[in-house]
């Protein structure tokens, strides 16, 4: 099934605090002026894996049953939400973005080098896309893709 995202994003223009919490459990905390734009920000994130049926969410429960059944080669993947606010040409706060992060550093599988990167554009690519740019009168800007390692 593919679904592509939508454009869809929240903004931070609106945040009390110009900077991004240490962690998702202080971003949503009720004390944090802020916990509202965080908490549409985080089921933003949530709702894009979701669509592309990425993981599978299971209990405690589940996991140590799976645990009993398949011994110690079943682990799970740890995960963390990393917090960002984008800021706009001024530097002015304009999106708030978490990302899921899964810390496959910590998988113990033998992944071939190109496997385990997330494509991006090379220096010596910039340096020959850039001048064409120019030439042709182009605007270069930041792009992004949500839910990048997904797609």
């Amino acid at each position: 099934r593919r679904v592509f995202g939508s454009a869809r994003h929240v903004s931070a223009k609106s945040l009390h605090r110009n900077f991004a919490p240490p962690n998702l459990t202080t971003a949503l905390a009720p004390t944090n002026p802020d916990n509202i734009t965080w908490r549409a920000a985080y089921d933003e994130e949530y709702d894009g894996l979701l669509s592309l049926d990425v993981f599978t969410e299971i209990t405690t429960e589940e996991y140590r049953e799976y645990v009993k059944k398949h011994g110690d080669n079943a682990k799970a993947i740890p995960s963390m939400s990393l917090l960002a606010i984008k800021p706009d040409e001024e530097g002015n706060p304009t999106r708030a973005k978490p990302r899921a992060a899964a810390l496959g550093s910590l998988e113990q599988r033998a992944w071939p080098r190109e496997g385990r990167h997330a494509p991006a554009l090379s220096g010596s690519a910039a340096r020959l896309l850039v001048p064409v740019a120019v030439e042709d009168g182009r605007r270069l800007k930041q792009g992004g893709c949500k839910n990048a390692f997904c797609n």
